[in-house]
């Protein structure tokens, strides 16, 4: 069975593989958006299509929604494999990509070669990381 994540808690995860934790370079986050990781800082940022037009591919996404400190030394858990849940409005069966239009967000409109995953239901979404 796949693991599932309930991204709406507001707790902070421990890292399980193959989930990630890495520093947080935004100053708030909120579980279930997506992000992304700088390469010339290493920080996770959210996932901002529209500025990166594709450039940077999205990293995973946000299991925590607790502010992120600045001082280096906050991490984040990035959600990479399994289910997470928490989302609402997707349509069963169908591939999300990185929305165009709100940052972090994710949209069954085609924005790029590559989904991020694709809906279980109207709030999961099974990770393809």
């Amino acid at each position: 069975m796949m693991d599932e994540m309930n991204i709406s808690t507001g707790q902070a995860l421990t890292q399980t593989s193959p989930h990630i934790q890495i520093i947080c370079g935004e100053a708030t986050v909120h579980a279930g958006q997506l992000m992304y990781i700088e390469p010339n800082d290493g920080r996770a940022y959210i996932y901002d299509h529209s500025a990166h037009k594709r450039l940077i591919p999205p990293a995973g996404f946000a299991a925590t929604d607790i502010p992120c400190d600045m001082d280096d030394s906050e991490r984040i858990t990035l959600a990479r494999q399994g289910r997470i849940r928490g989302f609402s409005g997707l349509t069963p069966g169908l591939y999300c990509y990185p929305s165009t239009t709100v940052p972090g967000a994710v949209t069954h409109t085609i924005t790029s070669g590559i989904p991020v995953g694709i809906a279980i239901n109207e709030k999961t979404l099974q990770l393809m990381f």
